[in-house]
């Protein structure tokens, strides 16, 4: 909801690991995909 503490945490969070695992996956010539899809 619009106000909620929680809004974009998640985005926040796959920054900052995005930020930690970049090197090794440039170096480990890989590809990673992230799917942002939740079913209830």
């Amino acid at each position: 909801e619009m106000g909620d503490h929680h809004v974009g945490l998640q985005a926040r969070l796959m920054s900052q690991a995005l930020r930690k695992i970049t090197g090794n996956i440039k170096r480990s010539n890989c590809m990673v995909i992230f799917i942002n899809q939740i079913r209830m």
